[in-house]
């Protein structure tokens, strides 16, 4: 039996107190990342929303730009964030018990950020009611057209901005959409597939 070394006592103190620290770093940390934050939690998640907005603005009013950014070049969601944050927090507490001959620490994956499926532990993924990008974004790249042929003149806001029409256009980027940039993206998605 081991005597009370410094790993016994952190071990203890994680068991005890572990998910209570995660949660105030975590908060914290959202807090850091954005602006003007109160004291309470949900106020705290959404300061990554202004900041992710705030970037994605500033890209798009760059007048030297030819295409609109790609959303992958945007910071995370407040919710993907906190999920990723819980992820590689679990995901570290496994490579450190790895290199010890202690047995893994007795979180449990699915309250961070995981999922049981059929014995499987895998990533958790957002819920079907958070959108992936904020609403204001969607305005500005979303088209609203509604014509017989949809996309098919200047009127369109994405066909102006050089961008496909997206599933949360009024066309849907389905097969009626007459932009060219969707039907290019389109036909390399089928490509790439066959």
């Amino acid at each position: 039996m081991r005597g009370r070394d410094g790993r016994g006592l952190i071990r203890e103190y994680w068991n005890q107190y572990g998910l209570q620290v995660l949660s105030y770093q975590l908060h914290w940390l959202i807090s850091w990342t954005g602006s003007d934050c109160e004291e309470e939690h949900e106020e705290r998640q959404e300061a990554v929303r202004p900041t992710r907005y705030m970037i994605w603005s500033t890209k798009m009013a760059n007048p030297k730009i030819s295409s609109a950014p790609q959303l992958k070049s945007l910071p995370p969601t407040s919710d993907a964030f906190v999920e990723h944050v819980y992820r590689a927090h679990y995901q570290t507490l496994v490579w450190k018990s790895s290199l010890s001959d202690q047995p893994p620490p007795s979180a449990d994956p699915v309250q961070l950020g995981w999922t049981n499926t059929d014995g499987y532990v895998l990533p958790g993924m957002l819920s079907e009611d958070v959108y992936l990008v904020p609403i204001e974004v969607l305005q500005m790249i979303k088209c609203g057209c509604a014509s017989s042929t949809p996309c098919s003149s200047g009127r369109c806001s994405c066909v102006v901005a050089q961008i496909s029409c997206l599933m949360f256009c009024n066309c849907h980027a389905g097969p009626d959409c007459n932009n060219v940039n969707t039907r290019v993206g389109s036909s390399q998605v089928d490509n790439e597939e066959n």
